[in-house]
């Protein structure tokens, strides 16, 4: 056995170590197993980190259900107000049919209270107005102008408020209204009003993805200021993009010269990118599906230069194969007998003969045959 203090081999007879005189055994009789106790395996403070994820895996389900019942209130409450909105417009359009000018006036405006973006009731609530003023007949009164005046300032001061609020609609309704009544009141201001109303009406119709709507609100600003250029422009661009989305999947050539046309205007317009490589794309796997390989690499090509992913670039490589396999000529070999002159004969013969003419051409033999029907002799080359 070894020393406990020198590490020395002892005998087991040994009560001392020859070496260092310890005590054989001493230190074992002397040791005592300690083990850690409860604090020493799990502190305070993992247990308080414990209790404290514990409530906050709780406070978090909390807080998600909570937010999810307010996101679904949130919607049932819009559901809810459209449906309402409804209700109104519904009953502007039965006091519309009846000439009850005010009460649909009134109706429509409370559809778009509800639903600001009801763009039906906007449209019969200026209608209305339209219709209101028409028929409206002015007092011989001399104070009838003052009145016109004030009422036109009341409307423009309205108009100026939600125009700084960004609600170009509403706006929009005002402007109309204060020109039906006074088209000379602050013409400049009002008429630069009314057409940013609608242009920005238009903008914020477009990013909705609400195009049809768009382009209408784009041709009531191009009525106010007509032949503005940046409207025409970005008119253009929406009528582009839904003659493109009309023809997706029906006539791939049209659709690709219609992305085609706005991506070169304005390469970040909407989607337009996103679009034109899924044309090219789909119109390469349409000339694929038909073996027209080289028509395929061609819309491949195009594809991938707007997104050079592995998918297109494999898809490229094996149309630009097989069209190189498709258009390798076959050589052919021909072999033709070709008379090269006819001579005529002087005299009549019975009986045809074959005599060999000898021609001074290199590499050819000459040889002629007697027509005893037409009295000629033909000449061939081979």
């Amino acid at each position: 056995m070894l020393c406990d203090s020198c590490g020395a081999e002892v005998e087991e007879d040994f009560t001392f170590c020859p070496h260092c005189g310890h005590k054989i055994g001493e230190l074992e009789r002397g040791r005592v197993a300690i083990f850690p106790t409860r604090e020493q395996l799990f502190p305070h403070w993992v247990w308080l980190l414990g209790f404290a994820l514990l409530i906050g895996c709780i406070l978090m389900s909390v807080l998600g259900v909570g937010m999810a019942g307010v996101y679904g209130g949130l919607k049932e409450r819009a559901v809810l107000a459209r449906q309402q909105a409804e209700e109104h417009y519904n009953r502007g359009l039965a006091h519309l049919e009846e000439g009850d000018y005010n009460l649909a006036e009134a109706e429509f405006r409370e559809a778009l209270r509800l639903a600001p973006n009801y763009w039906e009731a906007a449209d019969k609530l200026r209608e209305v107005r339209a219709q209101a003023t028409a028929m409206a007949t002015p007092s011989p009164s001399p104070t009838v102008p003052l009145e016109v005046d004030s009422q036109s300032a009341a409307i423009y001061r309205q108009a100026q408020e939600l125009y700084s609020r960004q609600n170009w609609i509403e706006t929009a309704l005002t402007l109309e209204q204060l020109r039906d009544l006074d088209p000379y009141y602050e013409r400049e201001n009002v008429t630069e009003m009314l057409f940013s109303s609608y242009y920005n009406m238009a903008l914020d119709l477009v990013d909705k993805d609400r195009l049809e709507e768009a382009l209408r609100s784009f041709d009531k600003a191009l009525e106010v200021k007509p032949g503005d250029p940046e409207a025409l422009v970005q008119r253009e661009l929406v009528s582009t993009y839904l003659t493109g989305l009309g023809y997706w999947e029906a006539d791939w050539v049209r659709a690709i010269e219609s992305f085609l046309a706005i991506y070169r205007i304005d390469p970040e317009y909407k989607d337009v990118k996103q679009r034109l490589y899924e044309a090219y794309l789909n119109h390469g796997d349409l000339y694929a599906s038909e073996e027209a390989w080289c028509l395929a690499e061609e819309r491949y090509d195009q594809a991938a230069a707007l997104d050079s992913n592995d998918d297109i670039i494999a898809k490229r490589d094996d149309a630009a194969y097989r069209c190189q396999i498709a258009v390798a000529p076959t050589p052919t070999i021909i072999a033709a007998v070709t008379p090269t002159a006819t001579i005529a004969a002087a005299a009549a013969v019975t009986a045809t003969v074959t005599p060999t003419v000898s021609i001074a051409a290199v590499g050819k033999i000459a040889f002629a045959a007697y027509d005893a029907g037409e009295g000629v002799y033909t000449i061939y080359m081979v």
